[in-house]
């Protein structure tokens, strides 16, 4: 009989148990749902000191606050990319404005002296819209998993200087004197042409915007890799920040000008990676390096 007893007792504290533990899940759902739907913060309490419960409720919190974190860096990307698309329509439309302007200049006054003047302005305004066009197409296709980029044998060594050899006029006009140390022999990588050529071109272009006098182009080698390393002083005034140097749309201070989109290199990054390379950069004492790295065959 006393056996019986104590199997009654501990029948009703298990249904006892059973009913918390049911009432505090739907406490727990109750919570969950009115986040939810209020798009709240706050966090799930449990009022069962049960390990069980506790680790579901802090493993709830753990996937709501991940769900918050996603949340607002959704918001912020959504934010920079309406910042960066007001930026980019700006420099598409200065010189679209501008070559409208000149038109009329000439439709208006066919004898004018000045229309060749005026045509070599809007051809300067087309390369640059060209420019912003190709620097934004770019961009785009390397954003695509599936594109890939065919891979062939390439004198790195002769690329570098053959594409620092076209910015030739560019760099005499700006009075800019670029010291070379490029091996007099050839060095082979695994690579592709027009991305390597691009990636020479991103970097010199660079240096003519943003750079000045000392300048050092660099190649060395080991046994297994080659590293190309550019660096400049940078202009006076122009602040940039290390962490943001190959974010897509970022434009150092002081550095805004119609034929800038600021994806440089951020493609020149996605494009050394596309060939199997690393790139890092580095801002110090008014000195802009960019170290590039491939390895040989």
């Amino acid at each position: 009989m006393y056996a019986i007893w104590i199997l009654i007792l501990l029948l009703i504290i298990s249904l006892l148990i059973n009913i918390l533990m049911i009432k505090e899940i739907n406490s727990i759902c109750e919570q969950v749902r009115f986040l939810i739907n209020n798009n709240s913060q706050m966090r799930i309490n449990t009022s069962f000191s049960i390990k069980t419960f506790m680790e579901f409720a802090e493993i709830i919190n753990n996937f709501l606050d991940s769900y918050h974190n996603k949340e607002k860096a959704y918001i912020n990307k959504e934010k920079y990319l309406q910042n960066t698309i007001r930026g980019l329509s700006h420099d598409i439309r200065t010189p679209l404005t501008s070559l409208d302007g000149y038109l009329q200049l000439i439709a208006n006054n066919k004898e004018n002296i000045n229309n060749d003047k005026y045509f070599s302005i809007m051809r300067n305004r087309i390369s640059s819209l060209n420019n912003i066009l190709d620097q934004l197409f770019t961009f785009v296709k390397l954003q695509e998993n599936e594109y890939k980029l065919e891979m062939e044998k390439i004198d790195f060594t002769s690329l570098a200087l053959q594409t620092l050899f076209n910015y030739y006029e560019d760099f005499k006009f700006r009075n800019i004197e670029p010291i070379i140390n490029f091996p007099n022999k050839k060095i082979f990588i695994n690579a592709n042409t027009d991305a390597l050529e691009r990636i020479f071109q991103n970097i010199y272009k660079n240096i003519l915007e943003h750079g000045q006098n000392p300048i050092s182009l660099s190649i060395s080698e080991d046994e297994k890799k080659l590293i190309f390393v550019s660096k400049n002083k940078t202009k006076d005034g122009l602040t940039i920040n290390k962490d943001d140097l190959f974010k897509e749309f970022y434009k150092a201070s002081n550095s805004r000008n119609g034929s800038s989109t600021g994806l440089g290199l951020a493609i020149t990054k996605a494009l050394v990676e596309k060939l199997n390379g690393k790139i890092t950069a580095d801002i110090s004492d008014n000195y802009f390096a960019i170290e590039i790295s491939f390895n040989k065959i």
